[in-house]
C-alpha cells in the first residue's frame, strides 16, 4: 500500500453492535406502559419505515456524513412521525 491512511470507517449495527432487546421490543415495552396495543413486530416495522423515511434529513446537501443537533432532531422527528 503506497501513501498515507487518511481515515478508517466502521458499520456499527449489526455489525459491531447488536441491539438488544430489539427496536420492536424497546418500543413495545414503551407502549404498553402507556396503554398500547401494538405488537413488537409493527412496531419494529414502523421504526423501519420511518428509518428510511428519514434518508433526506439525514447530513446535508454537501457532506452526507455531516451531523449537528439540528439534522439529528430533523432525523427522529421523521422516525417517529
Amino acid at each position: 500500500m503506497t501513501g498515507r491512511l487518511r481515515g478508517v470507517s466502521f458499520d456499527a449495527g449489526n455489525t459491531l453492535l447488536y441491539i438488544a432487546p430489539s427496536v420492536g421490543d424497546a418500543y413495545a415495552e414503551v407502549t404498553r406502559g402507556l396503554g398500547g396495543t401494538a405488537s413488537m413486530a409493527e412496531l419494529e416495522q414502523w421504526f423501519f419505515e420511518g428509518w428510511e423515511r428519514s434518508a433526506p434529513q439525514r447530513g446535508t446537501a454537501g457532506d452526507p456524513l455531516a451531523s449537528s443537533a439540528s439534522i439529528e432532531l430533523a432525523m427522529w422527528r421523521s422516525i417517529a412521525g
